[in-house]
């Protein structure tokens, strides 16, 4: 379920999120995972609609990334990668609602085609 449905917002409210997630999904993109830095770090992020014409490929860098996927990014509030661990967490908890039968509280960002 949606972010911003379980919130009953609009998306456009999600646009206040933008500076404080930006610096959270540029580390995500480019420099490492949930649980350490990468250890091939990316310095830019190729994208392309037909990789074998390379007119269609654009390059993107840590500075210009974000900014330019924010409006094809859909968030999501998942149960997979919720660890038991983190379900008993207090601080955790605040995030974690049950939808159809399930705990779910973990982030999850996609880019949308």
């Amino acid at each position: 379920m949606p972010v911003a449905r379980m919130a009953r917002k609009q998306r456009d409210d999600l646009i206040d999120g933008y500076s404080y997630l930006h610096p959270l999904l540029t580390y995500f993109a480019f420099d490492g995972t949930g649980t350490k830095d990468s250890d091939n770090p990316a310095e830019l992020i190729l994208e392309f609609k037909d990789l074998l014409k390379q007119k269609t490929w654009t390059y993107y860098s840590k500075e210009n990334y974000i900014h330019a996927v924010w409006n094809r990014l859909v968030f999501s509030i998942r149960g997979k990668g919720l660890s038991n661990k983190s379900k008993k967490n207090k601080q955790n908890k605040l995030w974690i609602r049950t939808v159809d039968d399930k705990e779910k509280g973990a982030l999850n960002v996609r880019i949308e085609k």
